[in-house]
């Protein structure tokens, strides 16, 4: 059987038009093998003029009384961080934690595992910035020229997982604080 001309048309039409409509690289799966990695001690970067990166950390083993710190900066409206905290076993289920802030403040958080006997986790850590949307042609040109310049390399975000301790010695402002977990720090290198 042919398939009449102005079908065939129609299907080539329909195929260029979809393919212009490509998936988010956010929403893309991507194997395991494939996601770089992320060492503690080690701080990741996310600048103005990126839109989204993605790392993880090895599987470690963590048990009821065993946290990961991690310590990180989000600035502006259109920046995301998410950090999901995956159990690696057979079935395994992952928590999302979400943060977002317009000030650029830093923050302290712990990561802990739900098992009481050591179990193998991976974190994963996702930094989305949103595209800016214009209604006016002129001053989407001048953004335009803005992001490529100094603006552009400005740091929107950092992020470091300091690494695996005690839960009661995670996020303390110095050692001799004892009042436990802390939210907000003071600004860190």
């Amino acid at each position: 059987m042919r398939w009449p001309l102005y079908l065939v048309l129609i299907l080539c039409s329909l195929h260029n038009t979809i393919a212009k409509y490509a998936w988010k690289k956010s929403v893309r799966r991507r194997q395991l093998e494939d996601t770089p990695l992320l060492e503690f001690q080690t701080e990741l970067s996310f600048h103005a003029n990126e839109s989204y990166v993605d790392r993880r950390t090895e599987v470690i083993y963590l048990g009821r009384h065993d946290c990961i710190e991690a310590r990180f900066r989000v600035e502006g409206k259109r920046t995301r961080l998410r950090v999901y905290t995956c159990h690696m076993a057979t079935g395994g289920i992952c928590s999302m934690d979400m943060y977002r802030s317009d000030t650029g403040a830093h923050f302290c958080h712990q990561f802990h595992a739900w098992y009481k006997m050591p179990q193998p986790y991976s974190l994963y850590v996702q930094i989305e910035r949103r595209p800016r949307r214009f209604k006016d042609m002129e001053a989407e040109r001048h953004y335009k020229r803005r992001r490529r310049g100094r603006a552009a390399t400005r740091s929107v975000a950092e992020f470091e997982f300091t690494g695996q301790k005690k839960c009661s010695q995670t996020c303390k402002q110095d050692v001799d604080d004892d009042t436990g977990f802390t939210t907000q720090l003071p600004q860190w290198v």
